[in-house]
């Protein structure tokens, strides 16, 4: 028997066991199916599927933020300019009498 996800939208849809792809049933027609059976980090239910690099990943929840977002604060960050340091010595408004 071996393992297949089936994968609609970019999410796993479905994971089902079966002898081959073709007898899946008509569940197969609607989604692409990858053989997961070797798959050393098998994927579950709503992992998302790269289609261009083959790999499978989990889905974030939501409200996290995502890589770009935390590199973009970083860097702002790094842009904003250092806090300045004002002296704390105070000038003297009152006149020193004058040497005679």
């Amino acid at each position: 028997m071996k393992k297949f996800a089936l994968v609609g939208g970019g999410k796993v849809q479905n994971i089902v066991v079966a002898e081959s792809e073709d007898l899946i049933g008509p569940e197969a027609a609607m989604y692409v199916t990858i053989d997961i059976t070797d798959s050393e980090f098998a994927p579950s239910v709503g992992w998302l599927y790269n289609m261009k690099t083959k790999t499978f990943a989990p889905e974030l929840p939501k409200g996290l933020p995502v890589w770009e977002e935390l590199i973009a604060e970083a860097a702002a960050e790094e842009a904003a300019p250092a806090a300045k340091t004002t002296s704390t010595k105070k000038s003297s408004t009152t006149a020193t009498p004058a040497e005679e």
